[in-house]
């Protein structure tokens, strides 16, 4: 695992590169369209997608949502967010050897 993958310490200050899995600290600019992002908070790193539709009163309505793996969202638990990264592509499974997945 490379330093990019390595999830940031909270600086405060902006990763500069707009290559797709870079780090930004702009929790502003982190999608809100209800997309998968990869998010870090005090407690780790974490798949989250925002919803609008949740939140604690009108005025800070919405926050990140992760799934609990039987297709349930639940709220984020810990801090908010301080940092988020587009998730990037799966590989392409390797070419088969003709030997039946083996």
């Amino acid at each position: 695992m490379g330093d990019q993958d390595q999830p940031p310490a909270s600086s405060g200050k902006a990763l500069t590169g707009k290559a797709q899995g870079a780090w930004s600290f702009d929790m502003e600019a982190a999608p809100r369209d209800g997309s998968d992002v990869e998010v870090v908070n005090d407690r780790g790193q974490f798949i989250a997608r925002f919803d609008r539709s949740w939140g604690r009163s009108y005025a800070d309505a919405g926050w990140w949502m992760v799934s609990d793996g039987k297709d349930t969202e639940r709220p984020l638990r810990g801090n908010e967010p301080f940092a988020w990264r587009a998730l990037t592509k799966a590989p392409a499974p390797p070419a088969s050897s003709g030997q039946g997945g083996r």
